[in-house]
């Protein structure tokens, strides 16, 4: 266990890793500031080009101008250890819930997926929404996100 892991389960950083990997678009090992814009704007973000530079100034540690697994580990070591707000939930929710119908259907997460140059089919979406989904209506509610987002 690396020293940066701290008291991440392996769960979490497999999926901190997947994370990373949908970052790096170029496969380089590092995210750069136009992949990290990339992903900003895929997710229904529009970022300005000063509120890119400061979340890369936030996860650049070393100040190398590119971000590293080790220092995306220690950054979203955080997101794990606190509590998020209602309001911030509910932010996180909007970017994928791009109609704004109040659920994640599975064409949206295949769009948001298709935006971050990822091919998966819609087979394994389902597959995906089938876990999320507690009332097993074929979609994603706020209340089925917020509970995924606290077990995490």
């Amino acid at each position: 266990m690396s020293k940066n892991q701290g008291n991440l389960s392996n769960r979490q950083m497999k999926d901190l890793r997947d994370a990373f990997d949908l970052f790096d678009r170029d496969k380089s090992g590092t995210i750069s500031l136009s992949e990290l814009e990339q992903v900003l704007i895929a997710l229904n973000f529009k970022p300005t080009d000063s509120l890119v530079r400061k979340v890369m100034k936030e996860m650049d540690i070393d100040g190398n101008g590119s971000v590293e697994f080790d220092e995306f580990v220690k950054v979203m070591k955080n997101v794990y250890e606190r509590k998020f707000t209602d309001d911030e939930m509910r932010r996180v929710f909007k970017c994928f819930d791009i109609d704004g119908s109040g659920y994640v259907t599975a064409d949206e997460l295949h769009e948001i997926l298709k935006r971050l140059n990822r091919d998966i089919s819609k087979n394994q979406i389902r597959e995906v929404i089938n876990e999320v989904d507690m009332d097993h209506d074929g979609k994603i509610s706020y209340e089925e996100f917020v509970h995924i987002i606290q077990q995490t």
